[in-house]
C-alpha cells in the first residue's frame, strides 16, 4: 500500500509499467468522483508480465487480471511475513485453504466455513523455513485462487 509508480493512461486507455522488481503490486485506477477497486498483480520469475483490464460500470471501476476472473482472496498481508499472515477471503460457505512450500509439500491445511466474505483468516508462519510459499483456497464448487507469499 505504498505508491511505487504512477502514470496517465494513453488516449485509448492502455497503460504500461516497466522495470518493476518481482513482488506483489496493486494496480489502482484513479478517476475523480468514481469509486475504484485495485487489482493485485504478482510478478515473479515464472510470471514476468501481467495484463489487467479495468472496467467502468456506473460510478465504479474494478479490474481483473487476465488469468484471474474471480479471486477468492481479497488480500493477504504482510508479505513478506515472519510470524503470521492474514488472508482476507471473499468466500461464502465452505472452503479449504492449503499452504504449499516451493517443493510442493503441503505445510498447512484447514477446512472452514464462513457466512460472509471479507473475513480474515490468520495463518501462523513462524515455524516455516524462509522461502516462497503458495496459499490456495478452493470453495465447495471447485473454484480456486492461489497467491504467493514470502516467509522471511
Amino acid at each position: 500500500n505504498i505508491p511505487v509508480k504512477y502514470l496517465y493512461s494513453e488516449a485509448d486507455g492502455t497503460f504500461s509499467f516497466t522495470g518493476l522488481p518481482y513482488g506483489e503490486y496493486k494496480v489502482y485506477p484513479v478517476i475523480t468522483g468514481i469509486k475504484t477497486y485495485p487489482v493485485t498483480v504478482i510478478l515473479s520469475a515464472t510470471s514476468t508480465t501481467a495484463n489487467v483490464i479495468m472496467k467502468i460500470t456506473g460510478q465504479t471501476v474494478s479490474g481483473t487480471g487476465e488469468s484471474e476472473q474471480y479471486s477468492l482472496i481479497a488480500n493477504l498481508y504482510p508479505n513478506p511475513a515472519s510470524e503470521d499472515i492474514a488472508v482476507i477471503i471473499k468466500v461464502k460457505g465452505k472452503f479449504r485453504l492449503h499452504v504449499i512450500d516451493a517443493s510442493g509439500k503441503t505445510v498447512f491445511i484447514t477446512n472452514e466455513a464462513k457466512s460472509a466474505g471479507g473475513d480474515v483468516i490468520t495463518i501462523p508462519v513462524s515455524a516455516l523455513k524462509s522461502g516462497l510459499y503458495l496459499i490456495i483456497i478452493q470453495d465447495e464448487t471447485g473454484n480456486y485462487t492461489a497467491r504467493q507469499f514470502i516467509k522471511k
